[in-house]
């Protein structure tokens, strides 16, 4: 699994823990091992002409994918790598690391280390 971290300026914590195709972010657990290669799970549904499909009561987008911290689309690619984006908050202090973080190549189930 790739991690691509996208840094928001924001006093909230995240934790990060990976097992297999499941991560975990902040306590809420997603699972993307039903996502076959070359498959994207698009963080909002669209309709068939590629507009946002809009929730009839809420007048809001429909997302496909229901966790804050999810920053894009999910995909997998050909070679069968998951690409996972994520909102990584820092403070305005925060490191050069944090501020233009490199994407996580995660290769062993546990808690991930995220830079500060």
């Amino acid at each position: 699994m790739r991690i691509h971290l996208s840094p928001r300026l924001d006093g909230a914590a995240l934790s990060i823990e990976v097992a297999g195709e499941t991560i975990t972010l902040n306590g809420e657990t997603l699972d993307f091992s039903d996502l076959g290669s070359g498959e994207t799970l698009a963080q909002y549904a669209r309709e068939e002409n590629g507009e946002f499909k809009i929730d009839k009561v809420t007048l809001e987008p429909v997302m496909n994918i229901h966790c804050r911290w999810i920053a894009g689309d999910v995909m997998r690619d050909a070679a069968g790598m998951l690409h996972v984006p994520v909102f990584l908050p820092h403070s305005g202090s925060a490191s050069e690391a944090a501020r233009f973080p490199q994407p996580i190549d995660v290769t062993e189930d546990g808690p991930v280390t995220l830079p500060t």
